[in-house]
């Protein structure tokens, strides 16, 4: 028969994908000036300390001045008193003033701070006083006094005045029978107050001025002794900042910043760890791009027609690789061979040993004519170093494109699924092989057997992996299953293979709601049309 090429459109999700980014190291920003902590802190503690004391000062200030005011006033209500009491009995004499001027002149005597100090009898006479002179005049007392608060509780009739100048007190000059003789008034300085303040505070500023002084150069210098480790941890924080992790700082000290330099060293040891174990994660995937682009050089990137039939296949991986295989090429006498695989697992592992089962098929596929013994032969040649986990499903079929017969073997891979135009009906059809692998032995060849189905204009055949099947809800966790398949094909038949592929993927990503599979998903469809006979694709031949 004259063989003719016809290049089909490439299978849907058979692109290879963008790259993956590498790994960058980001370029360190340049330095930027910064005040060191170590004059900032310390000036900052000078300065607090500072006005601290100031405060101090200004506060003791005040309550000494409270403190000077009361002392003084129960002082001098005291004294006042007593000169009341001293003059009760002078009172009562016919010249009072000869008593009286004794007391008087020793209460001032070195007293500078007493202006006067007065008797004054019921009359409102003077009969004693700091000038004589005054005795016998009327006692006025000076204008714009008015009442304070006294430090102590006043008996009836005393009062504290005060003026600008001076301070007064007055006591009642009291008999022993309760008769009220006179008033004694004392009149003292209100300077003499401040001259006690002024000696104070000047002892207390000086006091400042030498403490101030050496308490701030104590201070400076051991904040700025006690921040000197922050100059080795910047320099160690720069050194990593910049993608030296190995960078050690050694600090001595049970403080906060001792600590923190252990946290951060413990930090940069784990960041350099992660920097190798993401650049050694970029090595592999840039291992397991590459396998993935050989992995799909290794399957068919577009559709097959020969004669009256028409061949679709797809491959989604689960992962960058996968454990699923298809293929179709030509054989002689213009014959089809269809392979479907499905390794266990997923991934790298699951990826060289299709490639290895890829490269054992194309070198026995020409050897024998019979599909269960080139499955017996595959496993002959299959790894006994492999695990029994690392077993593998396959599916071989030749296909006789005059006849229409499809003679097929099947290591204990899922059924083929054939729709029958006449009439609409699905047809699940079986193999009885184990899987490659799985035993050791002649299992697979006392298993084994070749079974045919003949296929009519308008019949498909479907044969796919698990990913399909046991592909989940993900509400509910149910498989989509054998029955949703099928009903899936009868519905896209009319569509030929290509439609029956794209409806029958679409129809399980819906139920499983996400867009990457969670298995590996492949998938070939065998289409017998009506119409004149055609040779196989160009990409056929060069399989």
């Amino acid at each position: 028969m004259p063989a003719t090429a016809r290049p089909l459109r490439a299978a849907p999700g058979s692109a290879t994908g963008p790259a993956k980014p590498r790994l960058a190291l980001v370029a360190p920003r340049p330095p930027r000036r910064v005040v060191s902590l170590r004059i900032i802190v310390p000036l900052a503690s000078v300065l607090m300390l500072a006005v601290a004391m100031l405060a101090g000062a200004f506060f003791w200030e005040d309550q000494t001045r409270t403190l000077l005011a009361r002392e003084a006033g129960t002082r001098f209500v005291a004294e006042t008193r007593q000169l009341a009491m001293g003059s009760a009995g002078a009172l009562l004499e016919p010249f009072p003033e000869l008593t009286l001027q004794p007391i008087v002149r020793e209460m001032l005597s070195g007293r500078r701070e007493i202006l006067d100090a007065e008797v004054v009898d019921l009359h409102g006479t003077l009969v004693a006083s700091a000038s004589p002179e005054r005795l016998g005049k009327p006692y006025h007392y000076p204008p714009g006094l008015r009442p304070v608060d006294a430090p102590v509780r006043l008996r009836p009739d005393e009062q504290l005045l005060e003026d600008s100048r001076s301070m007064i007190v007055v006591s009642p000059v009291i008999h022993s029978s309760g008769q009220r003789l006179g008033t004694a008034i004392l009149t003292v300085r209100r300077d003499h107050l401040e001259r006690a303040l002024s000696e104070a505070r000047r002892r207390v500023w000086g006091l400042l001025v030498i403490v101030l002084p050496l308490g701030g150069v104590a201070t400076l210098l051991l904040i700025r002794r006690m921040l000197l480790p922050l100059a080795s941890l910047r320099a160690g924080l720069e050194r990593i900042g910049q993608g030296h992790l190995d960078t050690r700082i050694e600090l001595r000290g049970h403080t906060e910043i001792g600590v923190l330099a252990e946290t951060v060293n413990h930090m940069a040891g784990r960041l350099s760890s992660a920097r190798r174990e993401a650049l050694e994660r970029e090595r592999l995937q840039g291992e397991i791009d590459v396998a993935g682009r050989i992995q799909r050089l290794l399957l068919p990137t577009g559709g097959v027609e020969m004669g009256r039939f028409r061949i679709a296949g797809n491959q989604v991986p689960a992962a960058q690789v996968g454990g699923d295989y298809f293929d179709v090429f030509p054989l002689a006498g213009n014959r089809l061979g269809l392979a479907v695989a499905d390794v266990s697992g997923k991934g790298v592992g699951g990826c060289l040993v299709m490639a290895m089962l890829s490269s054992l098929l194309r070198a026995f596929r020409e050897t024998v004519a019979s599909p269960s013994e080139l499955l017996v032969l595959l496993e002959r040649h299959y790894p006994s170093t492999l695990r029994r986990e690392h077993f593998v499903t396959f599916w071989y079929a030749i296909l006789d494109p005059e006849s229409g017969r499809l003679t097929f073997a099947s290591a204990g891979h899922l059924p083929a699924l054939v729709y029958r135009a006449a009439d609409r009906s699905i047809e699940w059809r079986k193999g009885r092989g184990v899987p490659l692998g799985a035993l050791r032995g002649d299992a697979l060849k006392r298993s084994l057997s070749d079974e045919e189905i003949d296929l009519h204009p308008g019949d498909l055949l479907v044969q796919f992996t698990d990913g399909f099947s046991e592909a989940t809800d993900g509400d509910s966790g149910e498989e989509f299953g054998f029955e949703r398949i099928g009903q899936a094909v009868r519905d896209a038949a009319a569509l030929g293979p290509e439609g029956v592929l794209a409806r029958l993927r679409e129809a399980v990503r819906h139920w499983s709601g996400t867009e990457a599979p969670e298995d590996d998903q492949t998938m070939v469809v065998v289409g017998c049309l009506a119409g004149p006979a055609r040779a196989q694709t160009s990409e056929a031949e060069g399989r």
